[in-house]
């Protein structure tokens, strides 16, 4: 069944003028988006600060920098600590602090809703410029989209339930 609704996504993709090449795309930030939710972190004993992490499955996040076609090290970097700027324009500096576990998994968990929101602000765009009526073709067509992401009421919305209404 999986690969019947496959085909069908394929061929509306075409229909919208989805070049093969905007289609790969499409499935490999998809990959990379469910593929960020597979990293998993653990505390980092060898860093003195307090309860700073590291990730645990680091070919997981190999596959996922393969995929968004990043450096493995930044991307690891960025989900495990943040810069706080501090100074004045005269004297500013960066400063790196490390992530704990917790902070670790939020900062994951928002790359993947940052980055499936811009998926989909840029497909409904495509759809958008596929669909509007032009000189020649003056009718009127449109669509309707139905984002019921959210909907539920639950005390916490995880990344699994993201991922259950995208399908």
């Amino acid at each position: 069944k999986d690969d019947i609704e496959f085909e069908e996504v394929e061929r509306a993709m075409i229909g919208l003028g989805f070049e093969r090449k905007m289609k790969l795309s499409v499935w490999k930030l998809l990959s990379a988006i469910l593929n960020l939710g597979n990293i998993i972190f653990e505390e980092d004993s060898s860093i003195k600060t307090a309860d700073a992490c590291k990730i645990q499955n680091r070919e997981q996040a190999k596959v996922v920098a393969d995929l968004l076609q990043v450096d493995q090290k930044d991307l690891e970097e960025s989900l495990t600590t943040r810069s706080i700027n501090t100074g004045s324009w005269g004297g500013r500096s960066d400063i790196s602090v490390y992530l704990t576990v917790t902070q670790a998994e939020f900062a994951r968990d928002s790359l993947a809703k940052a980055l499936y929101s811009n998926l989909f602000d840029w497909v409904v765009d495509v759809i958008n410029k596929t669909i509007a009526p032009s000189a020649t073709a003056p009718t009127e067509m449109s669509t309707g989209v139905l984002d019921i992401y959210g909907f539920e009421i639950m005390e916490t919305n995880s990344f699994e339930q993201f991922c259950i209404n995208f399908w």
